[in-house]
Order: C-alpha cells, then sequence, then structure tokens
C-alpha cells in the first residue's frame, strides 16, 4: 500500500526538528515549522493512493489522491491554510462528522511529499508519471501511424482500381506517357507510398507531382 509506505519512509527519516518548530505560534511563518507541522498532520491523520499502472499492459486504474481526515474545522482551516502558504492549492469537504483536506493530481500530491521528506515517494511518484507520458506518446504515435497506413492503403487500392477501370472501358491507351508509367509503377507496387512511387518514376516528380498525377488518373476513371 503506497500510503503506508510513504509513512514507513518519513518515520524511518526523522528530519531534525528544531526548537522554533516545537511551537505552535510559527506555523505558517517559517518554513521549517510548516513542513514539521504538515508532516505530523500526514502521519497522525493522512493517506494518499496512487494510481496503478502495469507494465505489461501499459494500463492504469484509480486516481492519485491525498488527504487528511480530521475531526474539527479548525484542524482542517489550519492544514488548509499551511498548505496554501507553500502553494499548495487543496480543498475541504465534510465526510460525515469529520472534515477532509484533499489533494488531487499527480503533480501537487509529488510536491507535497517532496514537502514532507518523503524523497522516495516523490520519486517514485514522478517516475511513474514520466513513463506513463513516454507510453502515452508511443500509443498516440503508433495509432497515428496505424490510421495513415489505413489511408495510404484504401488510397493504393482505389488507383489500382482505377487503372483496371481504364483499361476495362478501353481507356488506357488514351493515356500519356507518364500517366502511363505512374499506372505500370503503381501496380507493380500496390504497397507502395506516394514517396516511394516518385522515386521510382523516371523524371523523380515530387510528391505533390505524383498526387496530381493520381487525381487526373481517378478523374478520368470517373472514380
Amino acid at each position: 500500500m503506497f500510503s503506508k509506505r510513504v509513512k514507513d519512509e518519513l518515520r524511518e527519516n526523522i528530519p531534525l526538528v528544531y526548537a522554533c518548530c516545537k511551537s505552535d505560534k510559527n506555523v505558517g511563518a517559517k518554513e521549517c515549522c510548516n513542513r514539521a507541522f504538515l508532516r505530523d498532520m500526514f502521519l497522525k491523520f493522512g493517506t494518499v493512493t496512487k494510481r496503478a499502472y502495469s507494465d505489461a499492459t501499459a494500463s492504469t486504474s484509480g486516481n492519485n489522491h491525498l488527504e487528511f481526515v480530521v475531526v474539527t474545522d479548525k484542524q482542517a482551516y489550519e492544514i488548509l491554510s499551511v498548505l496554501a502558504s507553500v502553494d499548495i492549492k487543496a480543498k475541504m469537504v465534510r465526510r460525515g462528522k469529520k472534515y477532509v483536506v484533499y489533494i488531487k493530481g499527480v503533480d501537487t500530491i509529488a510536491n507535497v511529499l517532496g514537502l514532507l521528506g518523503a524523497s522516495k515517494a516523490y520519486l517514485e511518484l514522478t517516475t511513474q508519471k514520466v513513463t506513463m507520458q513516454v507510453r502515452a506518446d508511443v500509443n498516440r504515435q503508433k495509432n497515428c501511424d496505424t490510421a495513415n497506413i489505413n489511408k495510404q492503403i484504401r488510397a493504393a487500392l482505389k488507383q489500382v482500381e482505377a487503372i483496371n477501370k481504364l483499361k476495362a472501358d478501353g481507356k488506357f491507351g488514351l493515356l500519356d506517357e507518364k500517366l502511363i508509367e505512374l499506372c505500370s509503377v503503381r501496380l507493380e507496387n500496390k504497397d507502395a507510398s506516394i514517396e516511394e512511387i516518385a522515386t521510382l518514376l523516371s523524371d523523380k516528380p515530387t510528391k505533390s507531382g505524383v498526387n496530381h498525377r493520381f487525381r487526373k488518373l481517378l478523374k478520368l476513371a470517373e472514380l
């Protein structure tokens, strides 16, 4: 359980507590005292959950969530105030007879964990975020590549259909030399991209030039 690991880490790495931090009067005024206060509140009343991630399936479940569950509204507002003093945005809700101060968002939660001194938990959370982002980017690229390949295949099939129709209608002999060469290259390379077709043509046209010839071919075939 992620929350237990965080608390275990905090207990194992008890930081030096300055004399000023032992007085509640300095909470909200000094950074060291704010850290000590939040650390103590988390160990007593806090829990944190981390989105479950599977390397095998690259899937996630659950949400990143950190909360303090306290008995009085005074405690809740004090936690909110101290969090705000260190630029951490949190919200509060009632849950039965208790008050819940909660934080969502992997970046904000990671910052809180770092503030508390849970460096291992901070690293674990940020590393998972980066891993998920990289995998998401890879999957988006794969989806984009697949869509482009499917588009390319559909276009090639339509071009082959146009060539066969021109032959069946007796119009193939009316084509100029460039279009005849284009038809020959396409029939011999049905899965080739426009860029690859361009390199196989004798006059080495641009991609735009090849597309223009295919549009002319489709128009002649009335497709």
